[in-house]
C-alpha cells in the first residue's frame, strides 16, 4: 500500500467532515477489517449528501447544492482515484443526519501504479 496517497485520501475525508459538521458537532471514524479488505468510514453531522448526488460528488469540480465557502470540488475525486489505484472503492453510504463516506482498500496490495 502506498502510505502517502492513502494518508492524502484520509486527510481529504477528514477535512470534508470537519468542514461540513456544525460547530460542536462530531466526526466519527470507523476502521473495519474484513478478510483481505479494510473499510474506513468517516461520518459527520453536517447537512448530508442527497441520494441523487452520491455519485456526482466524486466527479471533478462537483459541489453539492447549496455548498458555499472555499473548496474546488476535487477532494472526493482524489479519494476515489486513490481507492481505485489501490484496488478499492470510495462511496457515500446511506446514513442518518450528516454524511458517511467509506473508503475501502485491499489490505495486502503492493504500491499502486504511479499517478499520470
Amino acid at each position: 500500500m502506498h502510505a502517502p496517497s492513502v494518508r492524502q485520501a484520509v486527510d481529504n475525508l477528514l477535512h470534508n467532515a470537519l468542514r461540513f459538521s456544525p460547530e460542536g458537532g462530531s466526526v466519527t471514524v470507523t476502521l473495519a477489517p474484513s478478510g483481505e479488505r479494510v473499510s474506513l468510514a468517516v461520518a459527520d453531522e453536517g447537512p448530508g449528501i442527497a441520494e441523487a448526488e452520491r455519485e456526482a460528488v466524486f466527479e471533478p469540480f462537483h459541489r453539492t447544492r447549496g455548498q458555499q465557502g472555499p473548496g474546488t470540488g476535487l477532494g472526493l475525486t482524489i479519494v476515489r482515484e486513490i481507492a481505485r489505484r489501490h484496488g478499492g472503492t470510495a462511496r457515500v453510504a446511506p446514513s442518518g443526519p450528516g454524511a458517511t463516506v467509506v473508503l475501502e482498500l485491499g489490505r495486502r496490495l503492493e504500491s499502486p501504479p504511479a499517478l499520470d
